[in-house]
């Protein structure tokens, strides 16, 4: 059976590495909202467009 100091240092590795995927986790989200952002330019520029096509050509 592991002892004392065994279990504490497991116990550190593992809060360390759930720190470390809890800030990936901020990173992509961050990441994520700065595309979402750009998407949402887009589409309104597709629809800006399609709005003056569909008034030349009508």
């Amino acid at each position: 059976m592991a002892d004392e100091s065994d279990l504490n240092y497991v116990l550190g590795e593992l809060k360390g590495k759930m720190d470390m995927m809890l800030e990936n986790q901020k990173s992509h989200g961050k990441k994520i909202d700065a595309l979402d952002s750009r998407l949402g330019k887009v589409e309104i520029k597709a629809a800006t467009n399609g709005m003056f096509a569909g008034g030349i050509a009508a």
